[in-house]
């Protein structure tokens, strides 16, 4: 019994984790897209409306995720699979954009690989504790 208490309090606290970092990422998209229209995008960089609208994009996408991972809690499974698809893609295009500014000094952002692998581990453990609790 404690076990199962373990891994679900274990699953709440990344649950809370998971928000909280779409949450910042939310919030840091739409600042700057309020602030400056400039992003890069798979190596090129993006000036103007393309930007803005990449920015605004990343920013509500990121507010509705955190949105869902904390409304719909039995539904985390899903909210799991859509944010590690979400952090995946900004994982790959991010790498994609360090590669190509760096020459291939640096592969990734640590930060971007944490983003990635938070939701992972949460879809790990919900799977555990669906199977420990049979629900």
């Amino acid at each position: 019994m404690d076990g199962i208490r373990i891994i679900s309090g274990l699953e709440n606290i990344l649950r809370y984790c998971l928000a909280g970092m779409l949450g910042v990422w939310a919030t840091v998209s739409f600042f700057v897209f309020l602030i400056n229209w400039e992003t890069w995008f798979f190596g090129i960089k993006l000036d103007g409306l393309p930007a803005g609208l990449y920015l605004f994009a990343k920013a509500v996408v990121a507010a509705l995720l955190a949105y869902a991972t904390m409304r719909y809690p039995r539904k985390i499974f899903l909210t799991s699979i859509m944010a590690l698809l979400y952090f995946g893609f900004l994982f790959i295009e991010s790498a994609w954009t360090i590669q190509k500014n760096t020459h291939g000094q640096h592969l990734f952002s640590g930060i971007m690989a944490f983003c990635l692998v938070v939701p992972l581990v949460l879809i790990i453990v919900h799977r555990i504790a669906e199977s420990r609790t049979g629900s």
